[in-house]
């Protein structure tokens, strides 16, 4: 069975003082970051394996749950 890593990426929409947000926590250090989210882009998914591509973080895989997306990775090294 292989190891992965997991990041679960939610959606956190603008409010009055706010503005819309990405929160990508990684679930094996329980580090959590948050992006702005780029309307741009315009989905989640993307703008977060964009980001961890960034960190030579490589996304192979995906799962769907109901308040987000779980991104996989085989990458142990590289924190958030």
């Amino acid at each position: 069975m292989t190891h992965l890593r997991a990041f679960s990426v939610n959606y956190y929409p603008a409010t009055n003082t706010k503005g819309a947000k990405i929160r990508i926590k990684d679930e094996r250090s329980y580090k959590t970051i948050f992006l702005s989210y780029d309307y741009d882009i315009g989905d989640i998914e993307t703008q977060t394996v964009k980001y961890l591509n960034s960190l030579s973080i490589t996304v192979f895989g995906k799962a769907s749950v109901k308040t987000g997306v779980i991104l996989l990775s085989k990458n142990f090294d590289t924190l958030l």
